[in-house]
């Protein structure tokens, strides 16, 4: 089981670290409050914010930390049967699929 600490070094901000975190940096977004991003109600309304912040946080510009390859050296060994995350970006790039984690960045894939 793992969570965003594994993939804040990486420059992926978690969402609720003060100062770092995902909804202490959306004021760009001019956003009711910051929830208020990912709620259908208000993408309906106005979906350029959750594109501008997809953009951002799209896979591809980050790159995979120690702890990443760690767990894919042990998921090739054989020696990981499962992968729970919360969203990981970083796995799907590291081959994690197949039955193997329960993710829920499947939209990015």
């Amino acid at each position: 089981m793992v969570g965003a600490g594994i993939s804040t070094s990486a420059g992926i901000p978690d969402f609720r670290s003060p100062g770092t975190g995902l909804y202490a940096n959306l004021q760009k977004y001019n956003l009711p409050y910051p929830e208020a991003i990912f709620q259908i109600d208000y993408f309906k309304k106005h979906p350029e914010p959750f594109f501008a912040l997809a953009r951002e946080l799209y896979p591809g510009q980050f790159k995979p930390t120690i702890c990443h390859y760690f767990m894919k050296l042990l998921k090739d060994k054989g020696h990981l049967r499962r992968c729970y995350s919360q969203a990981d970006p970083m796995l799907g790039l590291l081959g994690f699929g197949g039955g193997m984690d329960f993710e829920s960045d499947k939209a990015y894939r």
